[in-house]
């Protein structure tokens, strides 16, 4: 029976590794006082994430590639859920 359990424990991490490298982490940067003031987490095509950032850098901000382990740690009381896809 252990041989079982440690076979689906190995299919979930793959599958876990799997579904986490479709994304990009990333933490949005106040220039001011250095702070991650914004993670984001997302699986965007590069021509779409690069209109995505233009808006921070337009605005001052630094952006900021993080791994899922930061992004998982970084902590905020301000949520926002977006999702967006292609028609």
């Amino acid at each position: 029976m252990d041989g079982i359990f440690n076979s689906i424990s190995k299919v979930f991490l793959m599958l876990e590794s799997i579904k986490g490298s479709k994304y990009k982490y990333i933490a949005v940067i106040d220039p001011k006082s250095g702070d991650k003031i914004m993670k984001i987490k997302m699986n965007l095509k590069d021509e779409d994430l690069t209109e995505l950032l233009d808006g921070f850098f337009d605005s001052g901000f630094k952006i900021e590639a993080i791994t899922k382990t930061e992004f998982d740690s970084l902590k905020t009381d301000d949520f926002l859920n977006f999702n967006i896809t292609d028609k």
